[in-house]
């Protein structure tokens, strides 16, 4: 939360539109057809080392985003039930059955109502159009362009002012199960492993549960793979960036957009900062 003594501002945002941030779009986003079956999906997060997938339907176009969360969020909603069904649950049900929630916005769209509008649906993705083209726009997007641009420096706020307090964190004793149900509790996408400097992240669930030898164990014996301790996890876990909570935003933000986990920590591990805390530039009431 931003203290009260110091203002909240939608400086940084203000002047820019959607077309400024298409020229740091990922113009090569995969595109996965609505209907094929999730472990299609799986295999691309696995594959191609990507945070989401474009869902498209061939009359249609774009009509949504498919992020790791979503699937973790399906798998997780079968686990809970039937277990047994995972398999069925991988090779069976076709991407559409996968809930996501879709966006889109126009070029001329201001930047402080698109982050509104990703704020009020908590959704960090949109759609838009670019002549004939259609393009992704994520909330990482809009970071790396705020950074790119210089427009960060407009903000004397620090990393404490708006990082998240309350890490989430689990022990590495923990089952794979009882991540996804603290991820589901939480709406968090990163996950701290107590005791070690790593995160994990519903990608990387996503790439140890599409490895061959685990999908086969899945087929057989699904209760066994969700049961399994995080130890297993811990080759598809990466490192977040420490810093200081005295570290402008400029600073914090261009050191977090570098690489995975797209996190930073305080030095005392107490507060988190992911791409999603630049919407708390907002001011207070926008976007409801």
């Amino acid at each position: 939360m931003i203290p009260s003594t110091i203002p909240q501002t939608d400086e940084v945002f203000k002047g820019y539109t959607i077309l400024d941030v298409l020229r740091h779009v990922n113009r090569s986003t995969p595109i996965i057809d609505v209907h094929d079956a999730v472990i299609t999906a799986l295999a691309a997060f696995k594959a191609l080392e990507i945070p989401e997938l474009a869902v498209a339907d061939r009359r249609m176009g774009v009509v949504g985003v498919l992020t790791g969360y979503n699937l973790i969020s399906h798998l997780y909603r079968v686990a809970l039930t039937s277990p047994e069904k995972l398999w069925a649950a991988l090779y069976k049900t076709p991407v559409y059955d996968v809930q996501w929630i879709t966006l889109s916005g126009e070029t001329t769209m201001n930047l402080v109502d698109l982050v509104a509008r990703m704020r009020a649906r908590m959704w960090g993705f949109t759609s838009v159009y670019l002549g004939e083209a259609q393009y992704l726009l994520s909330i990482l997007d809009v970071v790396r362009f705020l950074v790119s641009s210089g427009a960060l420096e407009r903000t004397s706020l620090r990393l404490l002012d708006i990082a998240t307090e309350n890490v989430v964190s689990v022990e590495k004793n923990l089952t794979i199960f009882k991540l996804m149900d603290v991820m589901m509790r939480r709406r968090v996408r990163r996950v701290v492993l107590e005791g070690d400097d790593h995160i994990i992240t519903d990608r990387g669930i996503l790439q140890y549960l599409a490895s061959n030898p685990v999908l086969e164990i899945l087929r057989d014996n699904p209760s066994k793979v969700i049961e399994t301790s995080l130890d297993a996890l811990t080759a598809y876990a990466s490192k977040p960036v420490i810093l200081s909570g005295d570290t402008p935003l400029s600073t914090v933000f261009s050191k977090m957009i570098e690489k995975e986990p797209y996190t930073v920590l305080t030095q005392d591990r107490k507060h988190i900062l992911t791409p999603w805390d630049i919407t708390k530039l907002l001011k207070k009431g926008e976007g409801v």
